[in-house]
């Protein structure tokens, strides 16, 4: 073993050695990881910094699995991401990590241009996305690897009249602030995902 590659390749993988324990994991994987995101929203690329949580079920006959894979899953994400994309790369990580479960979700903000209904001004309005892709089987144990279903899910700034306030008011009446959060299960279609955000 002349250098660190060599050294490398002679290290056990304990992760991927055998389990006689029988005992099945739902879940295993990483959490919080903040990692930058390309997205795809509203027929438009933007930048942003998304938090991850990624995880795969551990079958009963292995030991543990590789928690790198994920964050080298992460970074190969190169394209800009809509929710037709991410069912396609959930496939990539259950393939990379050897498992026919997982999880994948994103949350990450995001910024759509409004118009204020009186001015007509325009601005950013600043929202917060969610996206949640799971591969998981009806029956435990199910052979091959599991259908995917994908949720879109926003967090939406909104404004309504204070009805107690308009009551008792000659000229005008306060706004209150809110938020209203919209989820969605969506279909591998990107254009869900932009008709979402729009109609938010």
């Amino acid at each position: 073993m002349s250098n660190l590659k060599d050294v490398l390749l002679h290290i056990p993988d304990t992760q991927g050695s055998r389990d006689d324990r029988r005992l099945a994991i739902q879940r295993v994987g990483i959490r919080d990881v903040r990692y930058p995101l390309q997205l795809r929203v509203a027929g438009r690329v933007q930048p942003t910094v998304a938090e991850w949580d990624l995880d795969v079920a551990l079958p009963a006959d292995r030991k543990g699995t590789h928690m790198s894979r994920f964050v080298a899953w992460l970074d190969a994400l190169s394209e800009p991401l809509d929710m037709a994309a991410l069912r396609g790369r959930m496939a990539q990580m259950l393939e990379r990590l050897d498992a026919t479960e997982g999880r994948i979700e994103a949350r990450f903000p995001f910024f759509l241009r409004k118009q204020a209904p009186v001015s007509g001004l325009e601005s950013l309005l600043d929202y917060r996305g969610r996206w949640i892709a799971e591969a998981r089987h009806a029956t435990p144990g199910t052979p091959g690897p599991a259908p995917i279903r994908l949720w879109a899910e926003v967090l939406v700034p909104v404004k309504s009249l204070c009805p107690c306030s308009k009551e008792i008011s000659d000229y005008g009446a306060h706004n209150q602030r809110s938020h209203v959060t919209i989820r969605v299960r969506t279909p591998s279609s990107s254009r869900t995902w932009c008709a979402t955000w729009r109609c938010a």
